[in-house]
């Protein structure tokens, strides 16, 4: 559900990105740059997935510096740019899910000030830049949390999981010993009976 959420919000970008920059010159830049996000953003779902690359912190560390300087890119390229801010929510997600709570919310801070640096140069004016940057940053913080306490709630479930798991072991080995308990209470009251009808 989370990476067709993902993928939703970089389709709507592209859309809304490709309208807004269709007059300009830095069309395309701006192409070139959402293909590029486009695709790590892809290969980055496969690499998850195959459980393969993206485990080292490292790897995760330059794919989270590459698609952030690509969305700076984006935001410095176009004279209307803001709405390629968005493709930073993505990136919120994958920093609090890569690297916990507190870097995650480390990396979301670095995305905050380089989205609303970006913003304020626009050609919208620093108001609109300072605005749109606290609203931008909002929108990272809040996906962060949310991330947060998906994270949580997995590891939650992944320890009941395991309490079953061991529950159910201890409950057949406590069968297994009753079980034991019975056979032996049946093998005295055999021998029991052997001597009675031996003393008679």
């Amino acid at each position: 559900m989370r990476t067709i959420g993902v993928y939703l919000i970089f389709v709507a970008v592209v859309l809304r990105g490709v309208m807004i920059s269709i007059d300009e010159p830095s069309l395309k830049v701006v192409s070139g740059l959402l293909a590029a996000y486009g695709l790590l953003l892809v290969a980055e779902t496969w690499f998850i997935r195959h459980k393969f690359l993206l485990q080292s912190r490292f790897a995760q560390l330059v794919y989270l510096f590459l698609q952030s300087s690509i969305v700076i890119g984006l935001l410095i390229v176009s004279s209307h740019g803001d709405v390629f801010a968005l493709l930073f929510i993505p990136l919120s997600l994958d920093a609090v899910t890569f690297f916990g709570r507190r870097f995650g919310y480390l990396c979301i801070t670095v995305f905050s000030l380089a989205l609303t640096t970006a913003l304020l140069f626009s050609d919208e004016g620093r108001t609109f830049g300072l605005t749109m940057g606290g609203f931008f940053s909002g929108m990272c913080f809040l996906f962060g949390g949310y991330s947060s306490q998906v994270h949580k709630a997995e590891a939650a479930r992944d320890q009941n999981q395991r309490a079953y798991t061991e529950l159910q072991i201890v409950h057949r080995q406590l069968q297994g010993y009753a079980d034991q308990v019975a056979s032996l209470a049946e093998e005295h009251e055999r021998n029991r009976l052997a001597r009675d009808l031996h003393d008679s």
